[in-house]
C-alpha cells in the first residue's frame, strides 16, 4: 500500500468526531491514511470546539467515548 498522507484543519477534523456533512468522508480518508497531519494550531482549536459543542449540548460523538 502506498503512504496515504492526509492534512486536515481543525473544521474538517472534528467531523471525525462529531457526527455532521462529512463525517463519513473524513472517516474513510483518516482509515486510509498512513499518516493524519495537523497544523500547530489544531489542537486548541479542536479543543475549543469541542467545548462549544458541548455547552450548546449539540455534540453527537460518531466514535463514542473517543472524544
Amino acid at each position: 500500500m502506498a503512504a496515504m498522507r492526509v492534512f486536515f484543519d481543525s473544521s474538517a477534523l472534528v467531523k471525525r468526531y462529531v457526527r455532521e456533512a462529512g463525517t463519513d468522508a473524513v472517516r474513510r480518508w483518516c482509515d486510509q491514511a498512513t499518516e493524519i497531519v495537523l497544523s500547530g494550531i489544531a489542537l486548541p482549536e479542536l479543543v475549543s470546539s469541542f467545548c462549544r459543542l458541548q455547552r450548546e449540548a449539540k455534540n453527537q460523538p460518531a466514535h463514542e467515548g473517543r472524544f
